[in-house]
């Protein structure tokens, strides 16, 4: 069977738990750091906010990665989702404050090179479910 003949699956291989880890554990210092800083500007309040709200999502998106690698049954609600999508998104929004804390021209690229991102993200899975 010639490499082109198999079937091409849209999993991915990377495993999430290590994105979430090298996430908590980003968020944690940074939170910490944060906290421990005199007189703020409001790009870093809002970034101890955004840590705030990604840190509990990501540990629950933790425990789920490990319910599903041991076969636990986790349904895929409307819970699910919001969790999903929520942790992700606070943590970005936090790192993008900071970025904004030291330049806006820093933060503007930050922000410009995230949503070209998950463009890019939904146009190849888009693409990569029409090859399956």
């Amino acid at each position: 069977m010639k490499l082109q003949d198999q079937p091409y699956s849209i999993e991915v291989n990377l495993d999430d738990t290590k994105i979430y880890l090298g996430l908590f554990s980003f968020v944690s210092i940074a939170l910490i750091q944060l906290m421990s800083m005199n007189n703020i500007d409001g790009f870093l309040i809002f970034a101890e906010y955004c840590f705030a709200v990604s840190l509990p999502f990501l540990a629950i998106l933790l425990f789920i990665k490990y319910a599903e690698r041991h076969k636990q049954k986790w349904f895929k609600s409307l819970t699910y989702t919001f969790v999903y999508l929520t942790a992700p998104l606070a943590s970005c929004m936090g790192i993008g404050s900071i970025f904004f804390h030291f330049s806006n021209k820093i933060g503007v690229v930050f922000t410009i090179c995230a949503l070209l991102a998950i463009v890019l993200k939904a146009k190849l899975t888009r693409w990569m479910k029409k090859i399956n």
